[in-house]
């Protein structure tokens, strides 16, 4: 399949041919690197889905370059490279910078791809490794960490490492054995006006060997599954004071393990008594009690009828919203896998028994009782022998 007179996609007698200008190409790559530096602030575009349709169309290749600037940055890109092409073990030696008809990026996961514009992939329901996710949810970052951005086309650039360390880690076809000694990364049938064939990198054996670092963190990762999380729960150490001018309890501080997991939640206070209200460690009063930030602590207030003898025993409930990476793999009609990556989010709850109780001590009531009694009828005898001695002192 071709996309111009001058070059077939992976063909690679017609790469040979690209090296044979190689000259004429390195004479002019350090203006478009200039200029590309000086004048494109071109940013990685997200790698993350914002769904994953039952189906999508690739979009037509070539970015396409006239009068020194590139004339469309949404298309597809095949990006050949010298080192890749020879050592060829069958079709599917370019990189594919694949973007979708609705725009979402999507990457190759066979070595034996081949490109195709305007192809329906549809939805397979087969398991993606997690260990590819990771990489697609990861590159840019790694890359830009590491990387600086140093290159004179980071979009592109970036896209060429997540490939590459994708195929790395399957290393289907023993990728990982292939000696990357040729720096140039090209579009092909993508030419400049001069003729020559528009290059886009000379950092291919750099981001190469960038690779191998995200790689391995990848395979760390391999087998997980980000939607088993499950452990939202409370800190809580059970305490809690009393307030008898005010007739209320007041909890010890409360909190959400594993905050970093989530950003927010929202707390249910269905099942406490009517009145009890939510504080900050601040002393400010929660009116709102959705979308609570996970790292905020709390406490609550909780009405009594009496500070002397009460009792509570009731739970409160938070509900977050956990969002987690998850690869959804595609086909065309050749069975050629894709994977695209989204966003999921899925509710977790978690519960926590807030209770407590006094009760005032009988022993001491019965005591005080009986001290009162007692006392009262010592004075009540004083008073009869006070009464019987008066008169008779008058009679005298």
């Amino acid at each position: 399949m071709c996309i111009s007179k001058k070059l077939c996609y992976n063909d690679n007698r017609k790469v040979e041919d690209i090296m044979k200008r190689k000259g004429l190409i390195i004479a002019s790559i350090f203006a478009i690197g200039i200029f590309f530096g000086i004048n494109s602030d071109v940013y990685a575009v997200s790698y993350i889905s914002s769904s994953a349709p039952d189906s999508f169309v690739t979009n037509q290749a070539g970015r396409g370059y006239s009068g020194g600037a590139l004339t469309n940055t949404t298309n597809d890109a095949v990006m050949a490279n010298v080192s890749l092409s020879a050592n060829a073990t069958g079709r599917g030696n370019n990189i594919i910078d694949y973007h979708t008809s609705t725009g979402d990026k999507i990457f190759c996961i066979d070595r034996m791809t081949e490109y195709g514009r305007g192809e329906t992939y549809t939805k397979t329901g087969e398991t993606v490794d997690y260990g590819i996710v990771y990489i697609i949810t990861h590159a840019q970052d790694y890359y830009n960490s590491k990387f600086n951005r140093k290159g004179s086309n980071p979009e592109l650039e970036a896209s060429w490492f997540t490939q590459v360390a994708i195929w790395k880690y399957q290393n289907a076809n023993n990728f990982t054995s292939i000696s990357m000694v040729q720096p140039s990364i090209i579009e092909e049938g993508i030419t400049t006006d001069a003729g020559d064939y528009y290059t886009y990198s000379n950092n291919a054996v750099l981001l190469w060997t960038l690779a191998d670092g995200l790689v391995s963190a990848a395979k760390s990762q391999a087998g997980t599954d980000p939607s088993a999380f499950n452990n939202l729960a409370f800190n809580y150490d059970g305490s809690h004071t009393v307030d008898k001018d005010n007739k209320t309890i007041r909890t010890g501080l409360i909190s959400i393990q594993n905050s970093s997991e989530v950003p927010s939640f929202s707390l249910d206070l269905s099942k406490a008594p009517s009145g009890t209200k939510v504080y900050n460690e601040s002393g400010s009063e929660l009116t709102s009690l959705t979308d609570i930030p996970s790292n905020v602590r709390f406490y609550l207030i909780v009405p009594i009828d009496n500070p002397d003898n009460y009792a509570f025993d009731f739970n409160i409930t938070a509900t977050a919203g956990y969002t987690y990476y998850n690869g959804y793999k595609y086909t065309n009609g050749a069975k050629q896998p894709v994977v695209l990556v989204t966003n999921d989010t899925k509710s977790i709850t978690a519960a926590l028994k807030i209770e407590g109780s006094h009760v005032e001590d009988t022993a001491s009531s019965i005591s005080k009782v009986m001290y009162i009694t007692g006392l009262f009828i010592l004075l009540c005898g004083v008073g009869i022998i006070y009464a019987n001695v008066k008169p008779k002192k008058q009679e005298i």
